[in-house]
């Protein structure tokens, strides 16, 4: 298997996590990007806002186009004939693309095929601009949407919070988030963690992040959990 700072490094801004349960997120976290990243393919979205009329900033000073949902949307679409997107989920926020497999080997082919794209302003722009513009969604994509839903299937309240090994994990923020999120779909709560993750990546610092994800689940070490996942070495807690 490749190293993934180098895999990570090839693919900047998009980030590859490998997640403790042996799955993997790509990320694109647009609120957390700076420097020469930060806006990174909002020009692309701007482009298309004006092309149908719509403004580029609402009144709050937002953009209209460009959020997590739409860049999905675009992912789908450059890759609506690759039988890869069936291994593929989504859980993308307002602030932040993030897509999830079992398998290394989809993600960093597609990312990496995806980056060059972002790369180049035209071809991105023609490609959010097909993909903004569907009105149905081609037989690929209603698979994947069907998937998506049926992870977001209806919520079961319970009273406790659920047991969460990140005590011992990689501290990295979206690694934690990763894991927490899966906790709460493991115990049938997946509006919850899908509110966590809209909340974790719209706050504004790490030590908040750490406290919105203490509200939903209960840090816990691997060794308190019934199946021990491996732990890295920068650790959380």
């Amino acid at each position: 298997m490749r190293d993934l700072k180098e895999i990570n490094r090839q693919l900047e801004p998009f980030e590859i996590i490998e997640y403790e349960d042996g799955s993997y997120g790509l990320c694109l976290p647009f609120i957390f990007l700076e420097g020469k990243y930060k806006g990174y393919g909002q020009d692309a979205f701007n482009r298309f806002a004006e092309s149908i009329g719509d403004p580029v900033k609402n009144e709050y000073g937002l953009y209209t186009h460009g959020n997590g949902y739409e860049w999905a949307r675009v992912f789908k679409t450059a890759f609506e004939n690759d039988e890869g997107l069936r291994h593929i989920e989504f859980g993308c926020e307002a602030g932040g693309f993030y897509s999830y497999a079992a398998d290394l080997v989809p993600l960093e082919r597609m990312g990496t095929r995806f980056k060059a794209i972002c790369d180049d302003p035209d071809q991105f722009a023609g490609l959010v601009s097909q993909a903004l513009s569907k009105e149905e969604p081609s037989a690929m994509e209603e698979e994947c949407e069907k998937s998506d839903r049926n992870n977001r299937a209806e919520q079961t309240e319970f009273p406790a919070l659920p047991d969460c090994p990140l005590v011992g994990a990689d501290g990295n923020v979206f690694n934690l988030m990763g894991i927490a999120a899966r906790t709460l779909k493991e115990n049938y709560r997946p509006e919850a963690a899908k509110e966590m993750r809209e909340r974790v990546t719209s706050c504004g610092s790490y030590d908040e992040a750490l406290a919105i994800m203490m509200e939903y689940v209960n840090p816990v070490s691997a060794d308190e959990m019934d199946e021990s996942p491996d732990i890295n070495e920068q650790t959380f807690m």
